[in-house]
């Protein structure tokens, strides 16, 4: 089935702790939208819009589900998918493409605990949209160090490449870049450490926004 699809754009509104731009969707059986990333593809020949969003409680630091919603053409909502209430606590959605098929996969931070590291922590896990449900790709147990935060960036081809601030111990600091090797990640470069976890955390924020990786870490 995910054949049938052929992505047109990415439009990542990555919203962490707040709500999304939109104030249209409605979050129901929970009260907020803690993050979105909303997607246009081609489906039978028309443009189909689809809005990835994390849903949770007011006031709570993770979520409790992750819901795909279809944009009208006037701009409403109608939810399609939940998945819900199985205790992986997502707190962060973004779109990427990883292997230059049609269709960009969906990328959710967690905070769990895995079968080889049992304390609950940061995890990044990767679906593919099938158009019905979400389909686990990697359901990774960590990157090379724990992480704070993550972000997907274009990288002059097809796909996508993985930023993440790490940390040792929360007192060392450091950014990865990772290309998708078709099993995982693959660190591409040594990790550049940096001052502090605001300091990483701001340079995310200029990824996000569009500056290249050379003019955040200084052309390493």
């Amino acid at each position: 089935m995910k054949a049938s699809f052929r992505a047109v754009s990415i439009a990542m509104a990555l919203l962490i702790f707040g709500a999304c731009a939109s104030r249209r969707i409605d979050p129901y059986p929970y009260q907020n939208v803690l993050s979105c990333a909303e997607v246009a593809y081609t489906e039978t020949g028309q443009v189909e819009r689809l809005k990835f969003c994390v849903l949770g409680e007011t006031g709570l630091k993770y979520g409790q589900a992750v819901a795909v919603y279809k944009i009208s053409q006037n701009g409403k909502f109608k939810r399609v998918y939940i998945d819900r209430d199985r205790g992986f606590k997502p707190w962060k959605i973004a779109a990427c493409e990883l292997d230059g098929d049609p269709l960009p996969e969906i990328a959710v931070g967690v905070y769990k605990s895995t079968r080889f590291f049992p304390d609950p922590d940061n995890r990044l896990f990767i679906y593919d949209w099938t158009g019905k449900f979400l389909s686990p790709k990697w359901l990774g147990s960590r990157l090379a160090l724990p992480f704070l935060d993550f972000v997907f960036i274009h990288d002059g081809d097809s796909t996508d490449r993985l930023v993440a601030l790490e940390h040792l111990h929360e007192t060392e600091f450091f950014l990865r870049i990772y290309k998708w090797n078709g099993f995982g990640f693959t660190s591409e470069s040594e990790p550049i450490q940096v001052k502090s976890r605001e300091e990483g955390l701001r340079a995310l924020q200029l990824l996000r926004e569009g500056h290249p990786w050379s003019e955040i870490t200084g052309g390493e």
